[in-house]
């Protein structure tokens, strides 16, 4: 069974962030979407959730000058390496966090993930709570806001 994110995991969900503040935009990109429903769930935590099946679809989007505070990602893509992805996003928009939410179990994955400026590694299937502590702290950070991709 390929389950992605675990929400009855025993542990309470994280309070929604704050209503006073802008919802913060992620990018999900998981072929798996219908299965894992990542962004049905982050949604529901006031993020605002685009979901995508293809790197490039995300790809595109990010060239579209729009907004955006953190990708989260499987590795296991059907369009494209997700190494390569992570590499592509890197390249376009340094600061913008990228979260690793993946089926690839592999020391060598993480590593690489981590090396090309992944900002965490989260094993499939995640639990809500992690992935939503995680999500919080990538957009949160000290640092730049988000991200606005220039076309090229």
């Amino acid at each position: 069974m390929n389950e992605g994110v675990r929400k009855d995991d025993g542990a309470a969900a994280p309070e929604p962030i704050d209503g006073e503040r802008i919802m913060k935009t992620v990018i999900i990109v998981d072929p798996d979407y219908a299965i894992n429903d990542i962004g049905g769930m982050i949604s529901g935590q006031g993020f605002m959730a685009l979901v995508m099946t293809e790197a490039r679809t995300a790809l595109n989007s990010l060239r579209n000058e729009m907004p955006v505070d953190l990708v989260i990602t499987e590795l296991l893509l059907p369009d494209m390496d997700g190494m390569e992805f992570l590499r592509a996003i890197k390249m376009k928009a340094p600061n913008l966090p990228v979260l690793i939410v993946t089926m690839e179990h592999s020391i060598e994955s993480y590593l690489q993930a981590m090396s090309a400026g992944a900002f965490d590694y989260l094993h499939k299937p995640a639990r809500f709570a992690d992935l939503c502590q995680c999500a919080r702290y990538a957009v949160n950070r000290p640092g730049p806001g988000p991200v606005f991709v220039r076309a090229a």
